[in-house]
C-alpha cells in the first residue's frame, strides 16, 4: 500500500491505481457511506479527489456522470448515494455506470 497526500487523505491498495477514475469514486463513496448509511456523504470535489487520486476536475465530471445515471445526487458539499448496489457492482468491476447495466 501507498499513502496519497492532500487535506484528507487514506491509504490507497496500489491495485487502485489501475481502476479507472469512476471505480474508484464509486468505491470510495460506498466505504465512506458504510459509516453512516442514513446521511450523505460530506465532502468537497477536492477532498474526494485526493481520496480517489485524481484531479478535482476529473473528479467533478466522473461524479456528473454518477449523477446523470441517477446513482447520486450532489449538493454543496454533500453526496447522496440514490442506488448503492449499483455503485458496488461498478467499483467491484463492472464496466459501464448505467443502472440498467448495474
Amino acid at each position: 500500500m501507498h499513502r496519497r497526500g492532500g487535506p484528507v487523505s487514506r491509504l490507497v491498495p496500489a491495485g487502485d491505481g489501475c481502476k479507472t477514475i469512476e471505480a474508484r469514486l464509486c468505491g470510495t463513496l460506498c466505504s465512506l457511506a458504510r459509516r453512516q448509511p442514513d446521511e450523505p456523504v460530506k465532502l468537497t470535489h477536492q477532498q474526494l479527489a485526493s481520496l480517489v487520486g485524481a484531479s478535482r476536475e476529473r473528479t467533478t465530471t466522473a461524479l456528473g456522470q454518477l449523477v446523470r445515471h441517477d446513482l447520486v445526487a450532489v449538493r454543496r458539499g454533500k453526496i447522496t448515494i440514490r442506488d448503492f448496489t449499483a455503485l458496488r457492482r461498478y467499483a467491484e468491476g463492472s464496466h459501464r455506470v448505467t443502472r440498467t447495466t448495474l
